[in-house]
């Protein structure tokens, strides 16, 4: 897997991108023998770890699965064993996601009233299987915006098509229509912490369309991405002013940001595989000295 393939993925969710990160981790480590100093293992980690992070700075999963293959390197023990353990850390955490997913779509098919019309935004994997799973036993439709600049919710709409489940494309703009005809919307979550979510620019727009209708929006996401503090996630790069505007007159400043952080009591709840999220939950974990420390040099030299 290379790290530039999932630094250009702007397509996959979180928790597809955590299944590239772990394959990455995992053949990186296996590049290093027996003989390899100790030191020398666990820095060519950390920067693997660090770059990994920088790759998809806003999706909390890659924090979280270099965070714990970071803590794993603190037993000091000889390499064999060393890496053993951390293999077996990554495949924990990719299980954990895997699990996490069904659970979450089984809470929220319990939502799911049958005939409802479902609204969802850009492309979650979490989402598309929980929406996969409402309609194996529920006759439901489903609207989708475009979610340009990469269009993501083309590809949901093909998905989604391919499984059999009435589905309508809306363009951006006419998002205001599509909360109004929809019962429910459904979004994902690449971060979160007590007061916050990170998602697609757009869902902040759309959030508050389903407060002014009164409409219930629920996100889905996995408790591999909450963090103490969406502080800890490095800013977002720029991205490239040709996917708005390809021939634009050079005067004209585009902004095309991917992410932007919503209030998370825009939500009617923000459901996880532990339960449902609403603002003011706390959560504490324990997060490698090392790594929190090169993550406030990155914020310092960012700003």
């Amino acid at each position: 897997m290379n790290l530039t393939d999932i630094q250009n993925d702007h397509v996959s969710g979180a928790d597809e991108l955590l299944n590239k990160s772990a394959q990455y981790l995992t053949e990186t480590i296996d590049q290093f023998n027996i003989e390899c100093p100790l030191d020398t293992f666990i820095n060519a980690i950390q920067k693997a770890g660090l770059d990994l992070i920088q790759a998809q700075p806003r999706m909390a999963p890659l924090l979280n699965l270099v965070n714990r293959v970071l803590i794993k390197t603190s037993l000091k023990s000889d390499i064999p064993h060393l890496k053993s353990i951390i293999v077996q850390e990554i495949g924990h955490v990719v299980e954990q996601s895997v699990q996490a997913k069904q659970v979450i779509a089984e809470r929220f098919t319990q939502l799911v009233k049958p005939h409802n019309t479902l609204l969802t935004y850009s492309r979650s994997s979490v989402v598309m299987n929980a929406i996969e799973h409402a309609a194996m036993d529920k006759s439901i439709k489903v609207l989708v915006t475009e979610s340009r600049p990469v269009y993501e919710g083309r590809t949901a709409a093909e998905q989604l098509t391919q499984l059999s489940i009435p589905v309508s494309l809306y363009t951006d703009a006419a998002m205001g229509e599509a909360v109004q005809e929809a019962d429910c919307v459904v979004i994902g979550a690449d971060a979160f912490d007590h007061s916050y979510f990170i998602n697609k620019t757009g869902t902040l727009a759309l959030c508050l369309l389903c407060r002014h209708f009164d409409k219930p929006v629920y996100a889905l996401a996995s408790s591999l991405k909450r963090v103490p503090d969406l502080n800890l996630l490095p800013e977002e790069s720029k991205k490239p002013e040709k996917e708005v505007w390809r021939e634009k007159p050079k005067p004209v400043n585009v902004i095309n940001r991917y992410f932007e952080t919503i209030p998370l009591d825009l939500l009617t709840g923000l459901i996880t595989e532990e339960g449902i999220v609403n603002a003011g939950t706390e959560s504490f974990s324990d997060y490698d000295p090392w790594l929190i420390d090169k993550l406030n040099s990155l914020d310092r030299d960012s700003g």
